[in-house]
């Protein structure tokens, strides 16, 4: 963790400031040090002197004008710190955001969204604390304890030996118990993390609980978690304050060793100054085993930080290739696989130029999947995917998406005014553009009532926006990108029949022209498609126009006579 921690100091120009802070740090133990030195010194002298010493204004001059000196440095030293440590974290958070925005989606499936967000905020947060307060504070008070004990060996050799040899022993039984209790650490952090998941889906679902009253959570169990987090709690709270009393009592037992020691030697003034620094160093060896104590939450958070800054990015490609001005998209035998879990199996197909291509199949038959991987938000594992015959491997990945322009069921609109949404399909789009994209998708109806126009802040804290309105939005984005291939992904799904007519009529503008790839369980969409594909079980058992399918009397066959008769659904009398 040093080593990360000093390589993003460098990356971010603190190390400088870090080390002054730093030395800033030992100077103001040093310091910290100076009154009990002093009282001791002065209580040497005046016993040796038997009245007042003639160094005594020296000394409580001293004891006196460290904590004033003291002020100063702690105050330079925190402002130095503060700009080093924070800069860093800042940096660490966002390359963890960089991160995760260039790992594959697939590879974020592995933690719900609401631990991701307590590993960017709570437990970067931890680690910012450790670094700059738990891991000073440990070493300050090793040192100061350091420099209060060499006082003592200075003068009391022997009485040092017998303290550090205890505290050696004290020392490996406190590893132990540490270590013992290292379990208790892993549990009440599952806990932690389990409630967390059960709070994020209660809150959820909170509509759906509230219609079927169950209130109560007895299907999420989240009272059986937080009884569960509970009792790990107050299981482990005494634990915890019984290894601290333990370490305590061990640290009195190398005072008591040391306290025997001076009895049997003969009493001067060196043994008075001595006793009265020992339980200082005492004092501060216990506040350090607080502070490693510490330290376990810090390395927890470092543990569950570390799988998503190693997270590995996307295939970016060699470059080796422009990419081509057509559309034309080509599958040849694209697999891909979920944690070795196939979902995709040697996929072959061809897409042409300006072709309209639909893909339906069943719930979990692979049809989204294989939009992720024609859009290179997935990497296949194996097999080819090329663009008009040059292959993925050699479009850089940027280049690759730059072609693409896609639109999914659940539509992200991000926080900020329309404007700023629509700029993200074109980033020097101009106010003309950004009208003539929302009219062909069909935004004009509702875009023309809102007041501030391309400036309305859209979602919560603005104005709300319907699902349909949601697509359109999208759409005109897309058609600002102007990309040779479009990908939709249900963009249709639960949409009244008024918003889902419009949707559709904004799909059209979109497609002229263009190579589009859609997935819908709506076959009403693959009436007049150039290419019908029907996926199962992640491969392709049928490719054909709609009129052949039927005339095949395979599977499209069959979804398309149950589409008809879905049609004619009601509910019976």
């Amino acid at each position: 963790m040093k080593k990360w921690f000093f390589r993003l100091l460098d990356d971010c120009a603190m190390r400088p400031r870090f080390s002054c802070y730093m030395q800033l740090t030992w100077f103001d133990v040093l310091l910290t040090a100076l009154p009990p030195l002093a009282a001791a010194e002065f209580i040497r002298a005046a016993y040796l002197a038997s009245g007042w010493p003639q160094a005594g204004p020296l000394y409580m001059g001293v004891a006196l004008l460290a904590p004033f000196i003291r002020l100063g440095v702690q105050w330079r030293a925190r402002m130095l710190g503060t700009q080093a440590v924070f800069g860093a974290i800042t940096l660490y958070r966002r390359q963890l955001v960089r991160r995760l925005l260039a790992a594959p989606l697939w590879q974020l499936r592995r933690w719900p969204e609401s631990q991701m967000l307590d590993r960017l905020t709570s437990d970067v947060r931890l680690l910012q604390e450790g670094v700059f307060i738990v891991l000073v504070r440990l070493q300050a008070n090793l040192l100061l304890a350091a420099i209060l004990l060499l006082y003592v060996g200075y003068f009391r050799p022997l009485l040092l030996g017998g303290f550090l040899l205890v505290l050696l022993l004290c020392a490996v039984l406190a590893w132990r118990l540490l270590s013992a209790l290292e379990k208790r650490v892993d549990v009440l952090t599952g806990c932690n993390d389990a409630v967390q998941e059960a709070l994020a889906a209660t809150l959820g679902g909170i509509r759906t609980l509230r219609l079927f009253r169950a209130t109560r959570l007895p299907g999420l169990q989240l009272d059986a978690l937080l009884r569960h987090q509970q009792e790990a709690q107050q299981r482990s709270v005494p634990a915890f304050a019984v290894r601290d009393q333990t370490v305590n009592g061990l640290l009195e037992l190398c005072l008591v060793a040391a306290l025997l020691l001076a009895w049997r030697s003969q009493a001067d003034a060196s043994l008075v100054a001595a006793l009265l620094v020992l339980p200082l160093a005492h004092h501060n060896l216990y506040c350090a085993w607080q502070e490693w104590a510490q330290l376990k939450w810090t390395r927890k958070a470092w543990q569950r930080i570390r799988p998503i800054a190693d997270l590995p990015g996307q295939t970016q490609g060699d470059g080796r290739r422009p990419p081509p001005e057509h559309a034309a998209v080509t599958l040849d035998n694209v697999s891909f696989a979920y944690a070795h879990q196939p979902v995709l199996k040697a996929v072959s197909a061809k897409f042409a130029t300006g072709s309209h291509n639909v893909i339906v199949g069943r719930n979990g038959a692979g049809k989204s999947t294989l939009l992720m991987v024609l859009a290179r938000l997935y990497d296949h594992d194996s097999g080819q995917l090329q663009l008009d015959g040059i292959t993925s491997q050699q479009i850089p990945l940027e280049a690759w998406r730059s072609r693409v322009a896609m639109v999914l069921q659940e539509t992200a609109l991000l926080p900020g005014t329309l404007r700023e949404n629509l700029l993200l399909g074109k980033h020097d789009a101009n106010d003309e553009q950004m009208h003539g994209a929302l009219g062909l998708a069909c935004c004009d109806d509702f875009v023309s009532q809102w007041p501030n126009g391309l400036d309305t802040v859209l979602g919560e804290g603005g104005t709300p926006v319907s699902g349909g309105e949601r697509q359109r939005i999208a759409i005109a984005r897309a058609v600002l990108k102007d990309a040779p291939i479009v990908l939709l992904d249900e963009v249709t799904s639960g949409l009244d029949s008024a918003s889902a007519e419009q949707v559709q009529h904004a799909i059209r503008a979109l497609a002229n022209r263009r190579t589009v790839i859609q997935v819908t369980h709506s076959l009403q969409q693959a009436v007049h498609a150039d290419q019908v594909l029907v996926l199962d079980d992640g491969e392709i058992i049928e490719t054909g126009d709609h009129t052949r399918l039927l005339q095949a009397r395979g599977t499209y066959a069959a979804l398309w006579e149950l589409f008809q008769q879905s049609l004619n659904w009601r509910v019976a009398r």
